[in-house]
């Protein structure tokens, strides 16, 4: 049995918090990319400088950002993973609770 208390139950909702925050903005970033590629492949006339600007270079700083976010993601559960991990070792008791018959 673990006994948990309130401020270890709120850090662990905040790493999670902070994961969806992560995901979330990786995700808009590779909407982006999507996007403008989409846009890219069904435009029937030469591109203009600012679309050439973003089939080229935009999509790439936004390739960089997409796995930034999604890394910084990844890094918030396996910290969250840790503290569970901690926090088991911690308060880990082998009594059982009492019988309530």
């Amino acid at each position: 049995m673990y006994h948990l208390f309130e401020t270890e139950m709120n850090s662990v909702s905040a790493f999670n918090n902070q994961s969806l925050w992560w995901f979330s903005l990786g995700s808009f970033w590779t909407n982006c990319i999507i996007a403008i590629l989409i846009g890219w492949a069904y435009n029937s006339s030469p591109l203009s400088e600012f679309g050439q600007f973003m089939v080229h270079k935009a999509v790439w700083y936004a390739g960089v950002l997409a796995l930034a976010c999604y890394t910084f993601g990844w890094s918030t559960l396996w910290t969250k993973r840790t503290l569970i991990n901690q926090i088991k070792d911690e308060t880990r008791t082998d009594e059982l609770p009492p019988d309530s018959t």
